[in-house]
Protein backbone atom coordinates (compact mmCIF):
# COMPACT_ATOMS: atom_id res chain seq x y z
CA UNK A 1 0.00 0.00 0.00
CA UNK A 2 2.55 2.43 0.82
CA UNK A 3 3.76 2.01 -3.15
CA UNK A 4 0.46 3.00 -4.15
CA UNK A 5 -1.06 5.31 -2.08
CA UNK A 6 2.02 6.81 -0.33
CA UNK A 7 0.54 6.68 2.90
CA UNK A 8 2.86 5.21 5.36
CA UNK A 9 1.81 3.01 8.08
CA UNK A 10 2.36 5.03 10.86
CA UNK A 11 0.47 8.09 10.04
CA UNK A 12 -2.90 7.77 11.54
CA UNK A 13 -6.34 8.34 9.85
CA UNK A 14 -8.10 11.51 11.37
CA UNK A 15 -10.97 11.25 13.30
CA UNK A 16 -9.64 7.42 14.27
CA UNK A 17 -9.41 6.61 17.83
CA UNK A 18 -7.17 3.82 18.65
CA UNK A 19 -8.31 1.16 20.52
CA UNK A 20 -5.90 -0.83 22.61
CA UNK A 21 -6.48 -4.67 22.03
CA UNK A 22 -7.23 -7.02 24.75
CA UNK A 23 -6.17 -10.36 24.82
CA UNK A 24 -9.05 -11.24 27.53
CA UNK A 25 -11.67 -12.81 26.00
CA UNK A 26 -13.77 -11.82 29.26
CA UNK A 27 -13.07 -8.49 28.83
CA UNK A 28 -16.40 -7.93 26.80
CA UNK A 29 -18.39 -9.60 29.41
CA UNK A 30 -17.32 -7.76 32.07
CA UNK A 31 -18.03 -4.57 29.97
CA UNK A 32 -21.22 -5.29 28.68
CA UNK A 33 -22.31 -6.63 32.76
CA UNK A 34 -20.72 -3.25 33.68
CA UNK A 35 -23.10 -1.18 31.34
CA UNK A 36 -25.98 -2.81 32.17
CA UNK A 37 -25.88 -2.61 35.49
CA UNK A 38 -25.22 1.04 35.09
CA UNK A 39 -28.35 0.85 32.36
CA UNK A 40 -30.59 -1.01 35.73
CA UNK A 41 -29.57 1.90 38.22
CA UNK A 42 -30.54 4.70 35.62
CA UNK A 43 -34.02 2.99 35.21
CA UNK A 44 -34.89 2.26 38.75
CA UNK A 45 -33.64 5.55 39.69
CA UNK A 46 -36.02 7.10 37.32
CA UNK A 47 -38.67 5.15 38.32
CA UNK A 48 -38.65 6.26 42.17
CA UNK A 49 -38.18 9.20 41.29
CA UNK A 50 -42.04 9.84 41.33
CA UNK A 51 -40.98 11.96 38.61
CA UNK A 52 -41.53 9.87 36.23
CA UNK A 53 -44.30 10.70 33.13
CA UNK A 54 -46.77 7.31 32.55
CA UNK A 55 -47.40 6.69 29.08
CA UNK A 56 -49.77 9.10 27.39
CA UNK A 57 -53.08 7.67 26.26
CA UNK A 58 -54.34 8.90 22.80
CA UNK A 59 -57.58 9.72 22.19
CA UNK A 60 -59.94 8.95 19.18
CA UNK A 61 -61.09 12.07 17.89
CA UNK A 62 -65.00 12.08 17.40
CA UNK A 63 -65.98 11.51 14.35
CA UNK A 64 -68.63 13.74 12.83
CA UNK A 65 -71.17 12.00 11.08
CA UNK A 66 -73.55 13.75 8.16
CA UNK A 67 -77.42 13.42 9.30
CA UNK A 68 -78.08 11.65 6.47
CA UNK A 69 -75.20 9.06 7.09
CA UNK A 70 -76.94 8.04 9.98
CA UNK A 71 -80.39 7.40 8.65
CA UNK A 72 -78.30 5.94 5.55
CA UNK A 73 -77.23 3.42 8.13
CA UNK A 74 -79.84 3.35 10.30
CA UNK A 75 -82.13 2.57 6.83
CA UNK A 76 -79.61 0.04 5.74
CA UNK A 77 -80.34 -1.87 9.14
CA UNK A 78 -83.77 -1.98 8.32
CA UNK A 79 -83.73 -3.39 5.15
CA UNK A 80 -81.08 -6.23 6.54
CA UNK A 81 -83.98 -7.01 8.94
CA UNK A 82 -86.68 -7.10 6.45
CA UNK A 83 -84.46 -9.21 3.95
CA UNK A 84 -84.03 -11.81 7.05
CA UNK A 85 -87.55 -11.85 7.86
CA UNK A 86 -88.25 -12.88 4.34
CA UNK A 87 -85.74 -15.52 4.40
CA UNK A 88 -87.69 -16.72 7.53
CA UNK A 89 -90.68 -16.84 6.19
CA UNK A 90 -89.60 -19.06 3.36
CA UNK A 91 -87.92 -21.73 5.67
CA UNK A 92 -90.14 -24.39 6.12
CA UNK A 93 -87.95 -25.39 9.54
CA UNK A 94 -88.88 -21.96 11.28
CA UNK A 95 -91.76 -21.72 13.27
CA UNK A 96 -94.18 -18.83 13.18
CA UNK A 97 -93.26 -18.74 16.81
CA UNK A 98 -89.74 -18.69 16.38
CA UNK A 99 -90.38 -15.60 13.68
CA UNK A 100 -92.70 -13.64 15.76
CA UNK A 101 -89.56 -11.57 17.94
CA UNK A 102 -87.47 -10.83 15.14
CA UNK A 103 -90.83 -8.93 13.88
CA UNK A 104 -91.64 -7.43 16.61
CA UNK A 105 -87.62 -6.00 16.53
CA UNK A 106 -88.11 -4.99 13.00
CA UNK A 107 -91.64 -3.14 13.48
CA UNK A 108 -89.85 -1.03 16.92
CA UNK A 109 -86.75 -0.61 15.09
CA UNK A 110 -88.70 0.85 11.51
CA UNK A 111 -90.95 3.20 14.43
CA UNK A 112 -87.75 4.73 16.29
CA UNK A 113 -86.02 5.59 12.53
CA UNK A 114 -89.39 7.13 11.67
CA UNK A 115 -89.10 9.50 14.79
CA UNK A 116 -85.62 10.09 14.31
CA UNK A 117 -85.93 11.11 10.44
CA UNK A 118 -89.51 13.24 11.73
CA UNK A 119 -86.79 14.82 14.66
CA UNK A 120 -83.78 15.57 12.68
CA UNK A 121 -84.13 18.64 10.78
CA UNK A 122 -80.98 18.57 8.78
CA UNK A 123 -82.04 15.89 6.74
CA UNK A 124 -82.30 17.55 3.65
CA UNK A 125 -82.01 14.26 1.15
CA UNK A 126 -85.46 13.83 0.02
CA UNK A 127 -84.96 10.62 -1.94
CA UNK A 128 -83.33 8.89 1.47
CA UNK A 129 -86.13 10.54 3.62
CA UNK A 130 -88.44 8.72 0.92
CA UNK A 131 -86.59 5.04 1.51
CA UNK A 132 -87.15 5.43 5.33
CA UNK A 133 -90.80 6.20 4.81
CA UNK A 134 -91.14 3.05 2.28
CA UNK A 135 -89.02 1.08 4.26
CA UNK A 136 -90.82 1.79 8.04
CA UNK A 137 -94.31 1.54 5.82
CA UNK A 138 -93.20 -2.04 4.74
CA UNK A 139 -91.90 -3.11 8.12
CA UNK A 140 -95.22 -1.68 9.58
CA UNK A 141 -97.09 -3.38 6.80
CA UNK A 142 -95.46 -6.82 7.66
CA UNK A 143 -95.83 -6.62 11.25
CA UNK A 144 -99.64 -6.17 11.14
CA UNK A 145 -99.85 -8.94 8.42
CA UNK A 146 -97.92 -11.27 10.91
CA UNK A 147 -100.09 -10.55 13.73
CA UNK A 148 -103.63 -10.93 11.82
CA UNK A 149 -101.94 -14.19 10.90
CA UNK A 150 -101.75 -14.01 6.94
CA UNK A 151 -99.18 -16.10 7.25
CA UNK A 152 -100.87 -19.42 8.85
Amino acid sequence: MNKINGINESSQIVGKKSSPKVEDPSFFQKTLEDAMSVKNCKQSESISSGNALGEIQSIAPSIIENPSMAVGKQTEKLLDQLDQYIQNLGDPSKTLKEIEPSVKDMKNFADSLMENVSVREGLQDMKLKEIVEQSAMIANIEYLKFNRGDYL
